[in-house]
């Protein structure tokens, strides 16, 4: 037995012919409902509350498109920027020719000598100069690798003393043997040191 034979057969037959509920309808209970979930509305007229969950889905889709817009306005100067592997600042003006220098490198630095500026390539073993404007061309390289070999093989140490007061391009480590090393920018270029030993020339390179 059906729950429709137990009603009024006047009544079963009213719900049978009752049309089905088109699509704004559905939506319009949908969003009624959800409404009324929200404590702040549950006194407000029904009318009220569909138009309150209507603009607040609104407010949501704004919002979202909102933000997307501001993250790609923040995610283009990034990608607009990226035009080589170089870092920020360094020969800029040479990107195309130092492209494949910098591949080659472990780090870079660029400095002002007598109002030139140039760019500083350090490899294994070596710091590469050149011109950061145009003509972009070589001024010399800075070979340290012996001297990190002398002194792994000497027999006593002189006495330290650091760069604190220096002009300190860069500082990093010798991979191989662990030697803390330092670029100084001088009066007349750059000269590669020991941390340790500041006042010792490994191999000096005059800036034109």
């Amino acid at each position: 037995m059906s729950d429709n034979e137990e009603l009024d057969p006047a009544l079963a037959k009213a719900l049978r012919d009752v049309p089905p509920a088109g699509a704004a309808l559905r939506d319009a209970h949908i969003a009624a409902a959800l409404a009324e979930m929200n404590p702040s509305v549950r006194r407000a007229p029904g009318r009220l509350r569909i138009l309150t969950g209507v603009a607040a889905a609104a407010a949501v889709a704004l919002g979202g498109a909102a933000f997307v817009a501001q993250q790609d306005d923040v995610s283009r100067p990034a990608l607009n920027g990226v035009v080589t592997t170089l870092p920020p600042k360094t020969g800029a003006l040479c990107a195309d020719t130092f492209s494949e220098i910098s591949g080659e490198s472990e780090h870079s630095e660029s400095i002002t000598h007598q109002d030139k500026e140039y760019a500083l390539f350090f490899r294994d073993g070596a710091v590469d100069v050149y011109r950061a404007t145009p003509t972009c061309t070589s001024v010399g390289t800075l070979d340290y690798a012996n001297s990190l070999l002398a002194r792994t093989n000497e027999a006593t140490s002189p006495t330290e003393q650091s760069c604190n007061s220096q002009d300190v391009v860069h500082q990093f480590n010798d991979a191989d043997n662990n030697y803390s090393l330092v670029v100084l920018h001088t009066e007349n270029g750059i000269s590669v040191r020991f941390a340790d030993r500041c006042d010792v020339d490994l191999v000096t390179l005059a800036l034109p």
